[in-house]
């Protein structure tokens, strides 16, 4: 029953995670429902399948020209008010905050044009986990990290947003949220698909510290026949061949999603830090001004601060983790083999 339960909630929080993603013009594709209820075990069955959808495809172009319509209006509004109200600081925070917004809308336009490549990487973890599991000694330990990164961003982004509506117009909430939303979710995604790809590099370092550790104690076993080497050996280096092509298949993946997010990584990056670095001149305009600090909410420019400094953490951690266990699974292949040809050349000797 609980095992059940367990299933279904995964599944149907998989459905919102798309969901979305697919309003906010970040997930373009479409979800294979079926493969998101199986059991979190299986590792093969795991894995979600990603389809060109033409109905997302003009999801996002109708997105892309939404957005950029309304920040054009919205802008030339702002313009004609703040000619008579606004200080020049405002003009020219509003002023970014529509940069980044015709910024953002590019987005969803940039994932429709290479969608392929990121469901061609996506869809290859399958291949990548049936490989893995031939080999007895590899296991892919559940992890839930990712979907906790997932529900924070979405927890933040819906606290601010409710947060703003208080303070603000929802046109006003609309034309600054925008650009965060979005720049958030790439962020997230990116974070998230790298998460995927650290696991398997770690579980294929696991399974290479397993192979070598075969190998010690069959070379301390006394007097094994022929036939228990070769046999041995032979299961030994068809585990490796396999992992081999496994990892061959994750750095061509990791090339493809990092090909994909590159240009949205950029354009998130400025998005997110541009509004990020206007919450940090507020804060310190309010310290210094006395006058100034009347008009800020201390709680939420530290929500925002908070959500930005959680967002380039994870960022960078992700980007960090998985170089280290590219570098550590090439170390680790070499020593094994190593470790086989001496062992193979003393046995021929002996």
């Amino acid at each position: 029953m609980f095992n059940n339960n367990r299933k279904s909630f995964l599944g149907s929080y998989k459905i919102i995670q798309h969901v979305s993603s697919k309003i906010i013009g970040l997930a373009p594709w479409t979800l294979k429902v079926s493969s998101t209820f199986s059991d979190r075990d299986q590792i093969p069955n795991r894995n979600i399948t990603y389809s060109s959808s033409w109905g997302g495809t003009v999801y996002n172009i109708i997105l892309f020209w939404g957005i950029a319509s309304f920040g054009i209006y919205r802008m030339i509004i702002s313009a004609i008010i703040q000619r008579i109200n606004d200080s020049l600081l405002i003009i020219t925070i509003h002023q970014l905050l529509f940069v980044t917004l015709i910024n953002a809308s590019f987005i969803p336009l940039i994932y429709v044009i290479r969608q392929k490549n990121m469901i061609k990487a996506i869809n290859n973890l399958k291949t990548v986990d049936f490989l893995l599991n031939q080999c007895a000694d590899y296991t892919l330990e559940s992890d839930y990290t990712n979907d906790v990164i997932y529900a924070f961003n979405m927890l933040m982004n819906f606290g601010l947003i409710t947060v703003d509506l208080f303070n603000s117009q929802v046109m006003s909430v609309l034309f600054e949220s925008i650009p965060s939303i979005i720049s958030s979710g790439v962020m997230i995604q990116y974070t998230i698909q790298l998460n995927k790809m650290n696991r398997r590099f770690n579980s294929i370092n696991s399974a290479f510290s397993k192979l070598g550790d075969h190998n010690s104690k069959s070379d301390l076993n006394c007097l094994p026949s022929v036939t228990q080497v070769v046999q041995s050996r032979a299961l030994i280096f068809h585990a490796i061949d396999l992992t081999k092509k496994a990892y061959i298949e994750l750095c061509e993946m990791c090339e493809m999603i990092t090909d994909f997010y590159g240009i949205p990584i950029l354009i998130a990056i400025f998005s997110f830090s541009v509004r990020a670095l206007f919450t940090v001149y507020i804060s310190i305009l309010s310290i210094v001004q006395i006058q100034f600090s009347t008009m800020v909410q201390w709680y939420l420019l530290a929500m925002r601060i908070t959500f930005a400094v959680f967002l380039f953490t994870t960022l960078t951690y992700s980007v960090t983790a998985i170089t280290k266990q590219v570098t550590g699974t090439i170390a680790t292949y070499l020593v094994i083999g190593v470790q086989f040809a001496l062992s193979s050349r003393l046995t021929r000797n002996n």
